[in-house]
């Protein structure tokens, strides 16, 4: 739920709304270029983004060390 598996994909657990938001409007336009986000992004509607990105900014993560 927000905490990636893949090595070379990021959190979206705890960021920012703000930023989220602005990351999924530039894949929507293509402004910021990745395969498969911008075919996840293409549909999305500026209420969509906005719920996307609340939602993973209220997910709250705990930082342990290891």
């Amino acid at each position: 739920m927000g905490i990636s598996t893949a090595p070379d994909a990021p959190n979206l657990a705890g960021q920012p709304a703000m930023y989220l938001a602005a990351q999924l409007r530039a894949y929507r336009s293509g402004e910021r270029r990745h395969e498969v986000m911008a075919v996840m992004a293409k549909n999305l509607s500026n209420d969509d983004i906005a719920h996307l990105a609340a939602w993973f900014a209220s997910i709250r993560i705990d930082v342990k060390a290891p």
